[in-house]
């Protein structure tokens, strides 16, 4: 991974302002090199999980991560609520079934990582059409 960073990751940053980019893995090595590529300010990390150790702040600071991006149903209200207080935000993968992941948004959760976008947006337009939150 330490390779690829270095390849990839300076003709991303050349590429695209800050804001329109965030840069995730598993790897926490691999956060780390990102993060000696740029500051916070040019460069938003996320840290990715499975399931969200233990130590996930400890990992999280150590790379002055943006975000945090864990498995959605592998995810506790517990732990989303410590990550918002903490300041981080939430973007949880794989949610591929809108009505199955919906109760995880009242638990400050800031956005879904999907393969099935037209069915998030279907799932919200018909909310909204019934009066009721998207």
């Amino acid at each position: 991974p330490i390779r690829l960073v270095d390849v990839v990751l300076p003709a991303v940053l050349a590429a695209l302002p800050p804001e329109r980019l965030v840069i995730s893995s598993f790897d926490p090595v691999a956060l780390a090199h990102c993060r000696q590529h740029a500051p916070k300010e040019a460069l938003a990390l996320g840290a990715l999980f499975g399931s969200v150790p233990k130590n996930w702040r400890e990992q999280c600071e150590a790379v002055e991560a943006f975000s945090i991006h864990p498995h959605w149903p592998r995810l506790k209200q517990t732990q989303a609520a410590a990550m918002c207080r903490d300041g981080y935000q939430i973007l949880c993968y794989t949610a591929n079934d809108p009505s199955a992941f919906d109760s995880r948004w009242a638990w400050g959760i800031a956005s879904a990582i999907t393969d099935e976008p037209a069915a998030f947006k279907r799932y919200l337009d018909n909310r909204q059409r019934a009066g009721q939150p998207a």
